[in-house]
């Protein structure tokens, strides 16, 4: 008897692995050849689709974007922060008075925020663009002519947002093609496991319960995971 997949707990990179090492075991086994072309037939169609689906999710073109976007953020924060600071040692009072106060302002949004994630990072820098363009702070920042530095980080800023939406509605319109392919794929992996246990019930061979056993290695590998994964979550609402 094959084992449950139990697809509905597994992560869309789980249910790929299992798939995928599910047409590998078909592939290696030594069962009737017709047969073995007609499983994978069977399955591979939608796998096909899913694997796309999947892996430009994964390799979503505006990641890399980003990630080039926040390296530049970082750059003019730390631009800003330095700059700032070195400018606490002016021999002008004003000037050196007036980089104190934007110091302070930086050490309270975060002083090292460019280690923060993503959503921190612009979290800090917006609440640091809008108290530094507002008085007294505006002032210093004549004062000390940081303004551009202020200007190209919440240039950066809004570039680094626009790219995360795009990035966003992308894996939003590519989300229910892979939702609606797993559904496909899952039936059909289920309709040729199904025809395949059927078999080994009503006409088994040596070939068939060594395949069926292979796959029910495989579906204990991976969702054994997903189970504890699930008991873990029921804990820790328990305990809540």
């Amino acid at each position: 008897m094959i084992k449950p997949i139990l697809n509905h707990f597994l992560f869309a990179s789980e249910f790929y692995t299992l798939v995928k090492r599910i047409i590998t075991a078909i592939e290696n086994s030594s069962i009737d050849e017709a047969l073995k072309t007609m499983f994978l037939a069977r399955i591979k169609e939608h796998f096909a689709v899913y694997d796309a689906a999947l892996n430009r999710k994964k390799v979503n073109p505006l990641t890399a974007k980003m990630e080039e976007q926040d390296d530049n953020r970082d750059n003019l924060f730390l631009g800003l922060r330095t700059s700032s600071e070195a400018l606490t040692y002016h021999w002008d009072e004003a000037i050196r008075e007036a980089a104190a106060i934007i110091v302070e302002i930086i050490r309270r949004n975060g002083w090292s925020i460019q280690n923060e994630g993503y959503t921190a990072e612009s979290a800090g820098i917006n609440t640091l663009i809008s108290e530094l363009t507002k008085e007294p702070a505006a002032t210093c920042i004549t004062t000390t002519s940081l303004g551009e530095w202020v200007t190209r980080l919440d240039n950066s800023q809004k570039t680094f947002e626009a790219t995360s939406t795009q990035r966003e509605e992308l894996d939003a319109i590519e989300q229910p093609i892979l939702s609606t392919t797993r559904k496909q794929l899952n039936s059909d992996l289920q309709s040729a496991l199904n025809y395949l246990e059927s078999m080994a019930q009503f006409n088994t061979t040596a070939e068939l319960e060594e395949l069926i056993n292979t796959i029910n290695e495989i579906i204990t590998s991976v969702t054994s995971t997903a189970k504890a994964r699930k008991t873990r979550r029921e804990t820790e609402k328990t305990n809540d």
